[in-house]
């Protein structure tokens, strides 16, 4: 998640406000299939960098690597750098809370299966999310008391928490099995 408020990014997916402190906003059908172009070129380059790494091909990872770190996408917790693993750099130490940039989280899912995570998002902040993969992905923003979503879309949305705090993110796999990239700024 940024932590500015300066970025102008596109949303999915208008849902009735289901509580009351958050905001969803809506976009045009053709708005809602794309994704913000630095969701759309993280998603691109962890794609082609597991691509390459599966293939043995170690310069084509590196690359990704690479362009992972000039789009500045951090892993989310839990996850590994992928940066670091492609481009053989050494492990960064762990930092106290969200590095700015967008995060990013990769997972595979088997058909109909659910991915269930917590990330911390600021109050009064707007977030984008977006989750893209070889499946067909629903992705939902719960409260912190995984409550009614604060925003459900198919491909992104951009929702604002009124508080600062640990929301649920579900991952839904509706297509066949396959790895998403899921991402948040």
């Amino acid at each position: 998640m940024s932590l500015t408020l300066k970025n102008r990014i596109m949303a999915v997916a208008a849902l009735p406000l289901l509580v009351a402190c958050a905001e969803q906003t809506a976009l045009s059908p053709a708005e809602i299939q794309a994704l913000p172009k630095t969701h759309q070129e993280i998603a691109d380059t962890i794609s082609q960098g597991f691509k390459a790494a599966e293939a043995g091909d170690n310069a084509g990872a590196a690359k990704a690597g690479t362009t992972l770190i000039a789009l500045n996408a951090q892993p989310l917790r839990g996850m590994p750098n992928l940066a670091n693993n492609w481009t053989n750099q050494p492990a960064m130490p762990p930092m106290r809370g969200r590095v700015r940039g967008p995060g990013y989280r990769v997972n595979a899912l088997g058909s109909g299966q659910v991915d269930q995570f917590g990330e911390i998002f600021y109050g009064v902040e707007e977030a984008t999310i977006s989750v893209s993969g070889e499946g067909r992905y629903m992705v939902a923003v719960l409260d912190e008391d995984g409550r009614p979503p604060l925003c459900e879309a198919e491909t992104m949305c951009r929702f604002t928490p009124d508080v600062t705090a640990q929301y649920q993110i579900v991952i839904r796999n509706e297509g066949d099995a396959g790895r998403y990239v899921f991402i948040a700024d």
